[in-house]
């Protein structure tokens, strides 16, 4: 048997960032990400992160990135199991390391965007709102040790980094350059 057809009837094997964004829709068991490292997570994310031009702001999503990076370091480690005393307390700092960073940066980003007289302040606001309480949500379920819930936080956060920067943050930067 000829190798090459045997490969080119194989199935081509999904990406890691394929596979992501299957389980951020809910096609995909998060277990299905079997045991990929921070790296890798890391790497694939990095390379979906969408620049919106605006330097201060993209050095932020870089972080929040960053932080998104050390949940899913922390959630795969206690995905079968309860988490044991030091991993619960990891949890927790990763966890408000997360709020504390994203709370950070939709301040300065609404600032921004007053600054600038961004038309649609406003609206964008009651979207960081929304994801605050969505977040807020999520993590006391995850305190009250729902660790189903580290995987939809993690999702959650996932899902909105790109979709946010992609589709509102954008028209900040269009607004400010629209070059």
């Amino acid at each position: 048997m000829n190798n090459d057809n045997a490969s080119a009837n194989k199935p081509k094997e999904k990406s890691l960032l394929q596979l992501m964004d299957e389980v951020a829709v809910g096609v995909k068991d998060p277990g299905q990400l079997g045991e990929h490292t921070h790296a890798d997570i890391e790497e694939q994310i990095f390379s979906k992160l969408q620049r919106i031009g605006l330097q201060a702001i993209d050095r932020q999503h870089e972080m929040l990135v960053r932080h998104l990076c050390n949940l899913y370091k922390v959630m795969i480690g206690i995905r079968s199991r309860a988490p044991n005393k030091e991993e619960a307390a990891l949890l927790q700092v990763t966890l408000e390391g997360l709020q504390d960073y994203t709370v950070k940066h939709f301040q300065d980003e609404e600032s921004y965007m007053a600054y600038i007289g961004f038309p649609e302040v406003d609206g964008h606001i009651k979207i960081h709102q929304d994801f605050i309480e969505k977040f807020l949500t999520i993590k006391k379920a995850i305190q009250a040790r729902d660790l189903a819930g580290v995987d939809e936080l993690f999702f959650l956060v996932y899902r909105w980094l790109f979709d946010h920067i992609n589709r509102d943050d954008a028209k900040i930067a269009q607004f400010y350059n629209p070059n």
